[in-house]
């Protein structure tokens, strides 16, 4: 009995050190699935399509002459918006990404987000793994 308590332990540690690491390696896509989401989703469209454009401005306001090349800001800053003030990051379980080196700015799933999917597939292996040791009694 104490052997199958430890082996069950460390597949359970296995299982779940698998899921962290796929979902930290899952692609940052998800579909909505309500009515909620689909609006936070659609949100965060808008201001990722608002922070673009502010990038791609400060990129064309900061040109080189020499070169004919502009730069990306370092960071997103609140006097690059007509309200001065530097847009919402997260919706929900989604969020946008600014990448200062390529100027990109990427949408995804935010902390919140990948915790909650991380929540929800270590639940079902965990049921999957109860529902198999049941059948085999």
């Amino acid at each position: 009995m104490k052997r199958w308590k430890q082996s069950f332990i460390g597949l359970l540690v296995v299982v779940v050190i698998t899921a962290v690491v796929f979902v930290i390696l899952s692609p940052d896509t998800i579909e909505p699935q309500d009515a909620r989401s689909r609006h936070q989703r659609l949100l965060l469209l808008n201001t990722a399509g608002l922070v673009r454009n502010a990038v791609s401005a400060y990129y064309w306001k900061h040109v080189d002459p020499r070169t004919g090349r502009g730069r990306y800001p370092k960071m997103i800053e609140k006097n690059m918006f007509a309200d001065n003030k530097v847009p919402r990051r997260t919706f929900g379980i989604y969020a946008w990404f600014y990448d200062p080196e390529t100027g990109e700015v990427k949408i995804g799933k935010s902390f919140y987000g990948k915790v909650l999917e991380l929540a929800s597939k270590t639940k079902a292996a965990i049921r999957g793994l109860y529902d198999k040791s049941e059948n085999e009694e």
